[in-house]
């Protein structure tokens, strides 16, 4: 019966499951490499005595779904195979005719375009109707249904399922399958051994380790600046000021070294031709999560005393033709100075002050500040070890120690009321509701956004 059938007839009905045998042959074929009439020489040849040995080596030789069907003629389809659908709605309703009346406009098919041929959307009813079969007091024992054997009269209620499975097209077999609908019973893939891709859902656990880090990388910096003075909310709580004369050149974030997150801030003094004199660098950081065997280690036995916090004091000198580490923050903070017109002196001299923030040496604030050398009349090789100025160097060195630390004020932030505290909490409230939407939307372009696009075209399958 086919499409003109019901164009003549005027009303909507199941395909019968006869009208699909030829495809299903044509199927065998496609998959098998052989013939029909070679298949069943093979079943006679073996001997089958029932149809669960039959099926049994039908799916040892690679045969399966519709082409099992056809093969099983040889020892007869169970009843409610070649019924037609009609007749398997009919005697699902036969002990409830209202029910059925009530579902003719909407979920027995009444709604169908009459050139419209069962498919994907026919069998997610079916299946609704299969439910709704189970939870009916009478024939539970065999609502399961397909391919099992015949049903005693009248309890033939999720029979309709399995019409509406011969009557979809072969293209959308795979489809009502992986739905569950293709096998049984109404179960997981899983449970029917089906291959499950695992790979969607490794990229989504590895995303949500990772995604610490990964929002870190892209996020702004925390830290407030107005003017001459850094206000930091957390790690630590602290309002550092600086000189009124310095210029804010700007900040940067990033992993360093894939280890630690980093945010820096810096100011300069600089002549009119916009070439350094002092160089103030402000640098908060701390190990990510991901790597908690990490520890801050200073050895330097000189310490001192700002804003009432301790802080690790060393000191050095710097020339021109001194390696920078690739990736390291030296490297970022030159960059960044240099993106902003400003040019760095040809010698420098730096004293760096660490204070770590908690107990486990996870966290650090660190503030570098540095002079232009040639206000000494030295250059850097001439203070370093076995210079010839190396003498000179203890003096300087003192003398750079008191104005960093006369430059540099540090006072903890007094507890506030969030909405004033540091950061206002609508910036804060904007700036998370930003990196929510930026990690979303990442992982969106990253992943596909449901289970079809993985189990049939995604490239990523195997």
């Amino acid at each position: 019966m086919r499409v003109r059938d019901f164009q003549a007839r005027g009303s909507a009905m199941t395909l019968d499951w006869r009208a699909d045998r030829a495809r299903w042959v044509k199927t065998l074929e496609r998959r098998t490499g052989k013939r029909l009439a070679d298949w069943n020489r093979r079943i006679r040849a073996g001997g089958f005595c029932d149809a669960h040995r039959l099926r049994t080596w039908l799916s040892k030789s690679g045969v399966t779904g519709y082409s099992q069907q056809v093969l099983m003629e040889r020892v007869g389809y169970p009843e409610h195979v070649p019924t037609s659908g009609t007749r398997l709605t009919a005697d699902q309703y036969a002990d409830r005719p209202t029910a059925r009346d009530s579902r003719r406009g909407g979920e027995c098919g009444a709604g169908l375009r009459s050139d419209h041929r069962p498919g994907k959307e026919d069998v997610r009813r079916a299946g609704r109707i299969a439910t709704d079969a189970r939870s009916h007091p009478a024939g539970d024992a065999n609502a399961r249904g397909s391919r099992a054997p015949a049903p005693p009269p009248g309890s033939q209620r999720a029979l309709a399922v399995e019409s509406a499975r011969h009557d979809a097209p072969e293209g959308r077999s795979r489809e009502s399958q992986r739905r569950g609908l293709g096998r049984d019973c109404l179960d997981p893939p899983r449970a029917h051994g089906e291959y499950v891709n695992p790979l969607p859902f490794l990229i989504r656990i590895i995303l949500l380790v990772t995604s610490s880090t990964f929002l870190v990388a892209y996020a702004p910096p925390e830290r407030t600046v107005a003017g001459h003075v850094i206000t930091s909310a957390r790690d630590p709580r602290v309002r550092i000021e600086l000189p009124e004369t310095v210029r804010y050149v700007g900040a940067d974030r990033w992993i360093l070294y894939g280890i630690a997150d980093c945010e820096l801030h810096a100011f300069v003094d600089a002549d009119a031709e916009k070439r350094i004199q002092r160089l103030y660098w402000v640098q908060f950081e701390g190990y990510v999560a991901s790597r908690p065997e990490l520890h801050h280690t200073y050895d330097s036995p000189r310490h001192t005393a700002l804003g009432g916090l301790d802080f690790y004091v060393d000191t050095w000198v710097s020339g021109r033709g001194d390696t920078v580490t690739k990736g390291s923050d030296l490297e970022h903070i030159l960059a960044l100075v240099r993106s902003r017109g400003y040019t760095m002196p040809a010698d420098m001299m730096s004293v760096r002050l660490v204070h770590l923030i908690d107990q486990q040496k996870r966290k650090e604030l660190m503030i570098i500040y540095s002079e232009d050398l040639a206000t000494t009349g030295l250059a850097a090789g001439q203070l370093r070890e076995a210079g010839s100025a190396r003498a000179r160097w203890s003096g300087i060195e003192r003398d750079l120690i008191a104005r960093g630390l006369d430059r540099v004020k540090l006072a903890p932030l007094r507890p506030q009321n969030r909405r004033n505290d540091g950061v206002p909490f609508a910036e804060r409230q904007a700036r998370m509701i930003e990196q929510s939407r930026f990690i979303i939307t990442s992982i969106s372009d990253l992943t596909c956004d449901n289970w079809d696009r993985y189990s049939d075209g995604c490239p990523l399958r195997p």
